[in-house]
């Protein structure tokens, strides 16, 4: 009987800890999800920033001429 009350509470423990991991990991996709989505707009203002520079630099080449 003791055997299975010690079974009973590995599985009991074990569910607990699969929840959390699940619940971590959630937590862990989430961030991800934000960090990604700020990379890309990171990109995009660089792109843009490199556009401009690029730009900028063809006009003064030009107005040399």
């Amino acid at each position: 009987m003791a055997v299975l009350a010690f079974i009973a509470v590995l599985i009991i423990l074990l569910l607990a800890l699969i929840v959390m991991v699940h619940i971590r990991n959630r937590k862990l996709k989430s961030i991800l999800e934000e960090q990604m989505a700020e990379r890309q707009l990171l990109d995009k203002m660089s792109a843009d920033s490199t556009a401009v520079s690029y730009s900028q630099a063809h006009e003064a080449k030009l107005g040399r001429l």
